[in-house]
């Protein structure tokens, strides 16, 4: 996305919960954002009923990103 910028990016998805959830991973990892201000209010809502396996793809840390 970086190499896009000033443009915007619009991303989509079938269910936006899960773009909200690679945005979150986007703003923390690449822009540095502190982990409190990455989730969408998307995000924050489908946290409460998330399955598992998104509940450890949120957990990767950082660092390990790059990798993925």
């Amino acid at each position: 996305m970086k190499s896009l910028e000033p443009g915007k990016v619009w991303i989509h998805g079938v269910v936006n919960a899960r773009v909200s959830a690679f945005n979150y991973h986007y703003l923390k990892s690449r822009l540095g954002l502190p982990e409190r201000d990455c989730p969408s209010p998307l995000l924050q809502k489908w946290m409460a009923d998330m399955e598992p396996a998104w509940q450890q793809f949120l957990a990767i840390p950082a660092d390990q990103i790059e990798s993925l």
